[in-house]
């Protein structure tokens, strides 16, 4: 179970991919370049060599990881991601808010 106030959903697909599906009243968070350039930082220093691909949709966004570690891959999103993605759209409310 989830417990990430931001994040509604971390499913795992078939082909590798783990979906992470945000929050309804968190959707426009996910348009901000800012927050997609941040994530995709996150999900590069967290999973390392196994992160392949970051795409981001309004409801969410999906890493594509490499096949072998996929289990263990979801593990450290889940963990790792879902802590810190609340901490960046803290820092982007509050350096938004000062200009």
């Amino acid at each position: 179970m989830n417990e990430n106030k931001m994040i509604k959903s971390i499913t795992l697909e078939e082909d590798g991919y783990i979906v992470v599906i945000i929050q309804d009243q968190f959707h426009d968070f996910l348009q901000n370049e800012q927050l997609r350039l941040i994530l995709k930082n996150m999900a590069k220093d967290a999973l390392k060599e196994d992160f392949q691909e970051l795409g981001v949709s309004k409801q969410g966004f999906r890493i594509k990881v490499q096949p072998e570690n996929k289990e263990r891959s979801l593990k450290i999103v889940e963990e790792e991601i879902s802590k810190n993605i609340e901490m960046a759209w803290m820092f982007l409310n509050n350096f938004s808010g000062q200009n």
